[in-house]
């Protein structure tokens, strides 16, 4: 389902235009192709959703980190 989901929205932004969403789509679908390499390596064919749920949850608290330093810094772009 979260696989589908960000395919959709890989399509929506596509025709749509915007890139920085497509910019952000691609690299989730960078990571799930990096853990459905590694799952195949284990024997599995994919990663759960579960799995899926916690990339998205790192790649979200690695950003909010990153905004963090970048507005503790005085950098604003």
């Amino acid at each position: 389902m979260l696989r589908q989901r960000i395919t959709d929205g890989l399509k929506e932004s596509l025709k749509a235009g915007d890139k920085v969403r497509l910019g952000a789509i691609r690299l989730m679908q960078s990571e799930l192709k990096n853990k459905d390499v590694e799952a195949r390596g284990a024997g599995k064919t994919q990663a759960s959703e579960e799995e899926i749920l916690g990339i998205l949850q790192k790649m979200m608290k690695q950003r909010q980190e990153s905004l963090a330093i970048y507005e503790k810094a005085g950098r604003e772009d």
